[in-house]
């Protein structure tokens, strides 16, 4: 939606310029004659309707160019919005908790074996460790053996089970610095969008009230060169009478534009 947008900005922009430069070719030959004194009624108007067209026209380039430029800033504002939404926090530890988890998991392991092992062993049975036949003479000696190893596997066990504990404990304090840290930059992020979009609308209403000010503007210039080209007609005709006594009177008619009515004696 912001890529139409920011398209049609660009081809509008595009569009203005070509009619400015058009205009800019009509007044130049307008205003040396306007300069020179020679420039008729009629061109007169044309060029207060050209140089009024190019005000407009000016006003919209500028605001054309300001509304492409935040149309643009909203949209890489609301990209990057989408990519930090997007992502997602990779632990840098979980090579370190894969290994940690299956030492402790082997060590699971063990413990079961010895246990079993202790509740099991026997008269006639081999010792798992010397591989010596138990009999009655030694069979306690075998079973303190396994307890004593047992005990150790207990303790490694608990060891391992403290260190994954603590790159997990790592890892979740990286985590939550990571999800803080996301949670900042998107609250930014959106402000910045809220503040763009804010300044959008104020500069469409403030465009609206610029345009209409400068149209009022020009149209007060343009009744007044009206005025003007009705007394320098009124002096033109006076003058070519002689001296004779001529009576210009101006009639609206239905159109607004003037109709000349002339009475007098020669």
């Amino acid at each position: 939606m912001r890529d139409t947008e920011a398209k049609n900005a660009a081809a509008e922009i595009k569009r203005i310029t070509e009619e400015i430069k058009d205009i800019d070719a009509k007044v130049a030959p307008l205003q040396m004659l306007r300069d020179a004194g020679k420039l008729s009624g009629d061109e007169e108007n044309q060029l207060v309707e050209l140089k009024r067209k190019w005000a407009e026209l000016t006003a919209d380039e500028e605001a054309d160019h300001e509304e492409a430029r935040l149309l643009q800033s909203i949209r890489e504002t609301e990209s990057k919005i989408a990519a930090l939404q997007g992502t997602a926090y990779q632990s840098a530890l979980i090579d370190d908790m894969a290994e940690k988890s299956a030492e402790l998991k082997a060590l699971y392991g063990e413990y079961e074996v010895i246990n079993g092992l202790i509740n099991s062993i026997k008269p006639g049975y081999q010792c798992p460790s010397c591989f010596m036949e138990i009999t009655e003479n030694n069979l306690t000696a075998a079973k303190n053996a396994l307890l004593s190893k047992r005990q150790t596997c207990v303790a490694n066990g608990t060891q391992a089970k403290n260190n994954l504990n603590a790159v997990k404990k790592r890892d979740e304090t990286a985590k939550q610095a990571f999800d803080m840290q996301k949670e900042t930059q998107l609250a930014g992020l959106n402000t910045q969008l809220q503040q763009l979009q804010q300044q959008a609308v104020a500069h469409e209403a403030s465009q609206t009230i610029l345009v209409n000010q400068m149209l009022d503007t020009i149209n007060k210039v343009h009744a007044g060169m009206e005025v003007l080209n009705h007394k320098k007609r009124a002096w033109q005709l006076n003058v070519g009478t002689g001296g004779g006594i001529i009576t210009v009177v101006a009639i609206k008619d239905r159109t607004g534009s003037p109709a000349w009515h002339e009475s007098g004696n020669s």
